[in-house]
């Protein structure tokens, strides 16, 4: 699944690594002050657990440093019945296409999603949501779209 984590460095670099650290770890933290591109599909995160964060590179939490960029059209997407429970935590999403894809996508219908002090760039209703709720539990704070 792509490139390992930056060596010397507990952050998630790539989506990949994102992904590799969705099925290993509940706590996955993301270098701040840099950008993931990520090109492919959503990373399906149905009946995980797990927290999504900005951070430095001995992956404690940042606040004082500039969010990790998490750019493209999809990121993550729950499927019908899942029993998530997702905190995504400091993060910046930006769409970089016109597609009417959504940043996050979630369907599970005993799942829970936690966006706090995110920011979610290039959504609009005409071209893809920042995120689509069709069942669960979304908590929104603290963020901007």
């Amino acid at each position: 699944m792509g490139r390992a984590l930056v060596e010397g460095c507990n952050c998630a670099a790539t989506m990949d690594d994102i992904g590799t650290k969705i099925e290993s770890s509940d706590m996955i933290p993301v270098c701040s002050n840099s950008t993931i591109v990520f090109d492919g599909s959503a990373i399906d995160v149905s009946n995980k657990e797990f927290r999504l964060f900005s951070a430095d590179c001995d992956g404690n939490e940042d606040k004082l440093s500039e969010p990790a960029v998490l750019e493209g059209n999809e990121h993550f997407l729950t499927t019908t019945g899942s029993a998530h429970n997702i905190t995504l935590s400091r993060v910046k999403f930006v769409r970089k296409g016109s597609s009417e894809s959504n940043c996050i996508h979630t369907k599970g219908t005993g799942g829970i999603l936690d966006v706090l002090d995110c920011a979610f760039e290039g959504s609009s209703a005409n071209y893809g949501r920042a995120i689509l709720n069709e069942q669960g539990t979304v908590n929104v704070r603290d963020c901007s779209f």
